[in-house]
């Protein structure tokens, strides 16, 4: 991850709130996703916070036809310090960032319980942003 500016976790939460995604997937493991039809957008966020970039096909029922890429963000580490970084300047997506660390908070418990995992790095992590 790039040294980033204020401004750029600004923008960055700016472009979350109205086109991003975080959830688990089936390892359990969280997962950021923000898709646009800006290739321009999409190499910004993979320059600035990591992640890869997937080209998608264009739906064929759809008017407009355009290509769009999705970025990803899927390293735990770098999920959360995004998560971490735009969380104070989100105002549509901050319960869904909220509800997402809770579950995985909550799997990672269960499986502790086990004797799987030691959840405390997401406890702290969580206590940090929320």
């Amino acid at each position: 991850m790039n040294k980033l500016e204020e401004s750029d976790i600004i923008y960055t939460a700016g472009i979350f709130d109205g086109e991003g995604w975080i959830g688990m997937n089936t390892e359990r493991s969280l997962g950021i996703r923000i898709v646009s039809t800006n290739y321009k957008l999409i190499e910004w966020l993979q320059a600035k916070w990591g992640g890869y970039i997937y080209k998608r096909k264009p739906y064929e029922n759809s008017s407009s036809k355009k290509q769009s890429y999705d970025w990803y963000l899927t390293k735990q580490e770098n999920v959360e310090i995004f998560s971490e970084k735009i969380y104070p300047y989100l105002i549509i997506k901050r319960e869904q960032i909220g509800e997402a660390f809770e579950k995985r908070k909550l799997f990672l418990e269960k499986r502790t319980d086990r004797g799987w995992i030691n959840s405390n790095n997401v406890k702290k992590r969580w206590s940090k942003i929320h």
